[in-house]
């Protein structure tokens, strides 16, 4: 049975909640404070804060101010693999972690580096994962395997590994896909031919035993080529952001680490494939991105650049525009755009979301209830308005129900015939 969500909760897909974290993260009051990881996370990353003195003896991978340690690779090594003893190596040596000789150290730091990597794009990007969202993710993942709690727990005992230890796992794994939503969003297809070619592969590899159709296993075959093309994207993105900090020159000021970006003109920055917002325009959006006077960028910039510019085509109505930022031949970053059509609002409906995953029609509980009269069928697509109305709903079931706070979330479906429809969800405490 499944205990990751990257085997089921994870896979990509073009028609649900497409572009849902961005509309979320810049409603009408802009981007939110970013928030620090929870213990639990950050003891799960397993590295040390930046401003932690490391004896280089003790370090195994350095990313600019950020370090994982020897000590570190080697928990991490154990605690996946319940026990770690290295044949004829002891834990420590260089050429365990560096040299590869024992692949389960080396795995384990990669695991520690993607985790760094994951938190410093959260931090920079101001997001987070919260405990209700970790918890619907155990809820979701008990009901894929039709378990009770006590299965759960019986499944954690056999892996050596607590609740607490689980549910970090869980945080982190959301984590990871917040970010990669966020900042990488490339369209990835797979065409007709791809699906076919990888039926026959697999039909001649098991023949002659009887197999399905094409028509019964192409959708089967083409979520898992997606599913492994997205992980592709994802893996290329952070072994990018590897090279960048591995690279980084730091220094030592006051005490502290602090890492010294290059700092870059708005000149540096170039855009391909951009017709509903000119070049002039893209880099006004991008100095709004960036802390300091507005008038250089450096490369921690770019993720939250590329969301910026994503929400401003949101708001346009270009509900599946994909931006990626790659680096340029002559040195600069070029921003590769693929804007798509514009879209129209579909059927809109609000539901309300209990933490099992029911759903109910909010006028069971009010009467009087009424529904938003914005965003309404055949409006132009507009993130803005959207982020307003999940406000107001906000607002409306703090006070119906009592609370402090009501947690919203939205719904994408993206049609063919050039509509979005939209499920506002209001989720209960």
């Amino acid at each position: 049975m499944p205990l990751h969500l990257r085997d089921r909760q994870l896979t990509p897909c073009r028609r649900a909640r497409l572009g849902a974290v961005v509309l979320l993260a810049f409603g009408c009051s802009g981007a939110p404070a970013a928030v620090a990881p929870s213990p639990d996370f950050a003891a799960a990353a397993g590295a040390e804060s930046p401003a932690t003195q490391v004896e280089d003896l003790e370090v195994a991978v350095r990313l600019g101010c950020d370090v994982v340690t020897r000590t570190q690779v080697v928990a991490e090594a154990e605690r996946a693999a319940g026990g770690l003893e290295p044949a004829g190596n002891t834990p420590g040596d260089d050429e365990d972690i560096d040299g590869g000789s024992d692949p389960r150290l080396t795995e384990a730091a990669d695991r520690l580096v993607r985790r760094v990597i994951v938190r410093r794009e959260a931090e920079r990007l101001g997001i987070a994962v919260t405990p209700e969202e970790t918890e619907r993710a155990v809820a979701s993942l008990l009901r894929h395997n039709a378990w009770d709690s006590q299965d759960l727990q019986q499944s954690l005992d056999e892996r050596s590994q607590t609740m607490e230890g689980y549910r970090a796992e869980l945080a982190n794994q959301l984590l990871e896909y917040k970010v990669v939503v966020y900042a990488q969003d490339a369209h990835v297809e797979v065409t007709e031919d791809e699906v076919r070619a990888e039926y026959e592969r697999m039909v001649a590899d098991v023949a002659p035993a009887p197999v399905r159709s094409f028509e019964e296993a192409r959708e089967d075959i083409r979520d898992r080529l997606l599913a492994t093309r997205w992980q592709q994207e994802t893996d290329a993105r952070f072994a990018r952001v590897r090279r960048w900090l591995e690279a980084l020159p730091v220094r030592a000021e006051n005490g502290a680490c602090v890492e010294e970006w290059p700092q870059h003109p708005f000149s540096e920055l170039s855009f391909d494939g951009n017709s509903a917002l000119d070049d002039d325009e893209l880099r006004g959006l991008a100095a709004s991105a960036v802390t300091g006077d507005g008038t250089t960028w450096t490369v921690p910039d770019l993720p939250r650049i590329v969301v910026l510019l994503k929400a401003a085509y949101f708001d346009l109505g270009y509900a599946e525009v994909a931006i990626r930022d790659e680096d340029a031949p002559n040195g600069c970053v070029v921003f590769r755009i693929e804007e798509g059509g514009t879209f129209r609002i579909g059927e809109v409906r609000v539901v309300v979301r209990a933490a099992d995953g029911t759903e109910s029609d909010p006028a069971e509980d009010d009467a009087s209830w009424r529904a938003p009269e914005h965003p309404a069928t055949g409006e132009l697509f507009c993130r803005r308005e959207i982020g307003e109305t999940l406000q107001s709903l906000e607002a409306r079931f703090e006070d119906q129900w009592g609370v402090e706070h009501v947690a919203t979330d939205v719904d994408l479906d993206v049609r063919d015939d050039g509509t979005v429809d939209l499920a506002l969800v209001v989720r209960r405490p």
